[in-house]
């Protein structure tokens, strides 16, 4: 009887072990059960006010809920509070500031010397400077120079960021200090792009090439955050083939069992089925879940945006990202394989993110940037079926990296002038050109009451007049 009881009990505790695994590995994306709880309390926890990664969070939506200084009422009043040389030559990095525990952090162009760099988030005051490596000299037959090409993402005491030297590197937050360094190994083309993602204990990250001269052997990346050791990868393309480099940011689902990335080109005519796709994957195994493949082959049209994972008016979780050829695409976040629910076809600008505000309009409101009539436009929609919030915006210049949102207002660094839009009309509420004004190719961080974006040589920091109150201790 004994044995019958064991027997029966050990055959329960099967089962229940076969059904939590048959969830873990087809999750229903976006659900509440209790093992997606569990997961999400291993997310790298994001402290109110800060902007510690590009586009803020693990859902890259560039939106700052903790904001409450600045607003439209007094962002005339916006003053230059410090200022810091990043880029000596004038040549901008592609790397955006973060700000977490009271500094900011930031990678920079310098072709020797330190480049990447953390200040006191309220006074500029340098903390420390290392150096990361440096990418080739020029990236197209234009010669254009890149620097530190990925943002910073900070979670506690370490900060990850790629290097110029095809290289991810763990830094001690408080000294610089190197924790660990994570080559590439894709070979001599291999640049790091990607802003890392970091949670479950580990920092996500992808491998491209510079300028796809030639390309690489495109890769997900999963190493641990503490030691920099490999844990997981996911190839794009099969041993013996190049392409399918993933140079955007992962992003990651609200219960934090899904991983999304957007995949690039294809290589010498090769046409795997995760080559320009759109790819969800289990952000443990990193096994691929669905995956949607857009664009024409060689034709150079990946994707060119990080996604940015959202939700609607009826609750479903979606995510969205901007193709070369000139499309922003929507997907139901647990069907993504059969393709996007909605698309608008306005030449999405490349490389610049879309972003979302939840608390603007039914179910929220989705922003993205597009180029039409010889002009570049501001959109803002409704997530759920794409269409228009208010008449799309002109915009005086082009905008790369991220929009950041705050408060009712949209702040875009337009190549190094920082325009400030209110969100509810999309009217421009300020133009704030500073100092030395250059080219940027990354966008703003709203933080504490401060505005951080680079332009031209310098990382700028505006904020209200007056003392510094709210910007917290490191």
């Amino acid at each position: 009887m004994r044995l019958k009881l064991a027997i029966i009990f050990l055959s329960s505790i099967l089962v229940l072990a076969l059904v939590a695994a048959f969830v873990y590995v087809a999750p229903g994306v976006g659900t509440t059960n209790s093992a997606d709880r569990d997961v999400e309390l291993a997310l790298a926890p994001v402290a109110p006010g800060d902007w510690p990664m590009l586009g803020r969070d693990v859902g890259r939506t560039s939106f700052n809920p903790d904001e409450r200084t600045l607003n439209a009422a007094n962002i005339d009043n916006l003053v230059p509070r410090w200022r810091a040389i990043i880029n000596p030559k004038g040549i901008p990095a592609g790397s955006a500031p973060s700000v977490a525990n009271g500094r900011v952090y930031i990678g920079g162009s310098a072709p020797t010397g330190p480049n990447f760099f953390a200040f006191e988030a309220s006074s500029g005051a340098p903390v420390w400077q290392v150096s990361l490596g440096y990418a080739p000299t020029d990236c197209s037959a234009e010669g254009i120079e890149v620097g530190i090409g990925s943002t910073a993402a900070i979670s506690g005491s370490i900060v990850v960021v790629g290097g110029g030297d095809a290289a991810y590197y763990g830094l001690d937050a408080g000294t610089g200090a190197t924790l660990w360094r994570d080559p590439l190994d894709v070979g001599p083309s291999g640049f790091a792009w990607a802003s890392p993602l970091l949670a479950h204990g580990r920092a996500y990250y992808g491998a491209s090439s510079h300028c796809d001269n030639p390309s690489v052997r495109g890769e997900v990346r999963s190493v641990d955050l503490d030691s920099g050791r490999r844990v997981s990868r996911r190839f794009v393309v099969p041993e013996g083939k190049a392409g399918g480099g993933v140079w955007h940011a992962p992003t990651l689902s609200p219960g934090g069992r899904t991983l999304v990335v957007a995949t690039g080109e294809d290589y010498e005519g090769y046409d795997g089925p995760l080559n320009r796709a759109l790819v969800s994957l289990d952000a443990l195994s990193l096994d691929v879940i669905q995956a949607n493949q857009q664009g024409a082959l060689n034709a150079d049209q990946d994707w060119g945006s990080t996604p940015v994972i959202f939700s609607d008016s009826r609750g479903r979780t979606l995510v969205a990202a901007s193709h070369k050829e000139g499309a922003i695409r929507v997907y139901l976040m647990e069907s993504i394989s059969a393709g996007p629910i909605w698309a608008r076809h306005e030449n999405a600008a490349i490389a610049m993110t879309p972003a979302y505000d939840p608390t603007f309009g039914q179910g929220g409101t989705l922003f993205f940037e597009g180029y039409k009539d010889q002009g570049n436009w501001l959109y803002a929609v409704d997530p759920a079926t794409g269409t228009d919030r208010w008449t799309p915006v002109p915009l005086p210049n082009y905008t790369l990296g991220n929009m950041a949102i705050a408060n009712g207002i949209i702040f875009l660094n337009l190549n190094g002038v920082l325009h400030v839009y209110d969100e509810h009309t999309g009217t421009l509420l300020r133009a704030v050109e500073p100092e030395d004004a250059g080219p940027s190719w990354t966008g703003p961080a709203v933080a504490h009451g401060f505005v951080y974006w680079t332009s031209g040589a310098y990382l700028n920091a505006w904020s209200l007049p007056g003392p510094v109150t709210n910007a917290p201790k490191p």
